[in-house]
């Protein structure tokens, strides 16, 4: 390591002031230490925070390129104080202070997954609260709840609900067993290298965040837990549809969808028969979030690819946009639509050859028969949910469905 990497580091780490370790500092001031040592470029620093960043020593969050952490273990002492396994009266992380004050926030926390503001104030140093609040935002731990406070219940005593804005915890959503209907499935497989933990927790909280931005009510609360979630959805109305819908007094209509996590580093996205129409939506909406994840969190390592359920086998993404497997990449969303103009069928007939050979078509073959799809785009269902748990999904009633 260059002596003037090292002069930086001490540079940072070092209050000239008060000889200790400054929890943080802005990207600026770093710069300035830089200058002062001979380090001038700022591409420079960025390889040296970034290799400083690798080893441990130091913290940058991508979402947040203009601080630079320079105590790890004080914000690791931090988050665990909101994100941890246990009651602070049992880990003794309260220190001088008296948990009766606090126990009720504790309570609820763990019952229901929810920080309130009240507890991250008594938790953190006040003048760190933006900063931290920030921070776990940023990284996906902490989601804004828009939605009613759950009841808490422990030992048949009613928690109380903390005041004040509350906030979803998604590495404390509960374990239970998965209750989901059949309807129609995509796969988004990640086994090719793997799934962090966290990641599916995440995704359940900005699901959630996306529905209580539509939220009126007739939105219910999501029902997330650690490895399985059921979400609200209101349908987008097209462009075509604004003007029918304010005449007519309607809304978009309401449906749902599920997401489920397996052992085998996949997720089960399932919408079911009856809220079909909005399938294409969901699915976007789904595939957005996920890059989301990736670009913000994972600094785009993640890998994955779709499968689509068709008759008791999965075709990959390629092989639904040829067939236009229906509801995701078929016209169904617009059979409501007056006037659309049909597109010429004889269009696009070479970039259909070229799809046909990728996908190992005879120009014999039937436009809907998959039988002679190549391995790489059609699996049987056993082999697209290997390892999934399927033990754990019990379809609903009918009398649950129609509820």
């Amino acid at each position: 390591i260059p002596m003037c990497w090292v002069a930086l580091l001490d540079g940072m780490k070092v209050d000239p002031y008060s000889f200790r370790t400054p929890r943080r500092r802005k990207l600026s001031d770093v710069r300035e230490i830089a200058s002062k040592i001979g380090i001038k470029n700022d591409r420079e620093i960025d390889i040296i925070l970034d290799f400083f960043h690798q080893s441990g020593l130091i913290v940058r969050n991508p979402a947040m390129p203009d601080d630079v952490i320079c105590d790890p273990q004080w914000l690791i002492d931090s988050l665990f104080a909101v994100i941890r396994e246990g009651h602070l009266s049992e880990q003794g992380g309260l220190q001088e202070m008296d948990y009766e004050q606090i126990k009720f926030y504790d309570e609820y926390l763990f019952g229901a997954a929810l920080a309130s503001k009240d507890l991250m104030s008594t938790l953190w140093n006040p003048k760190e609260i933006p900063f931290l609040e920030d921070f776990l935002r940023q990284t996906m731990h902490l989601i804004p709840w828009e939605f009613e406070p759950p009841v808490v219940m422990i030992k048949d005593a009613t928690v109380e609900i903390p005041s004040g804005p509350l906030y979803l915890v998604t590495s404390l959503l509960k374990n239970k067993g998965a209750r989901v209907p059949y309807g129609k499935r995509c796969l988004f497989d990640f086994s090719d290298k793997f799934l962090p933990d966290g990641v599916f927790q995440s995704l359940l909280g900005l699901c959630a965040l996306e529905a209580s931005s539509s939220m009126d009510d007739e939105i219910t609360a999501p029902e997330l837990y650690r490895t399985w979630g059921k979400i609200p959805f209101r349908s987008k109305a097209k462009v075509g549809e604004i003007q029918e819908l304010s005449e007519s007094n309607d809304s978009a209509p309401i449906g749902a969808f599920y997401l489920v996590q397996s052992t085998g580093d996949k997720i089960l996205l399932i919408v079911e028969e009856k809220h079909s129409s909005m399938a294409k939506q969901i699915f976007n909406l789904v595939s957005e979030l996920i890059q989301q994840i990736n670009t913000q969190t994972m600094n785009g390592k993640l890998e994955w690819t779709v499968w689509f359920e068709r008759i008791h086998k999965y075709i990959s993404e390629t092989a639904a946009k040829y067939f236009n497997q229906a509801p995701w990449y078929s016209e169904m969303e617009l059979t409501n639509a007056k006037d659309e103009p049909v597109a010429d069928q004889n269009q696009g007939s070479d970039s259909k050859n070229e799809v046909k050979a990728l996908l190992g078509l005879e120009d014999s073959d039937a436009d809907d028969d998959i039988d002679h799809l190549n391995e790489e785009n059609v699996r049987t269902s056993g082999e697209a949910l290997d390892d999934f748990l399927l033990a754990e999904v019990v379809r609903e009633s009918a009398a649950d469905l129609s509820s």
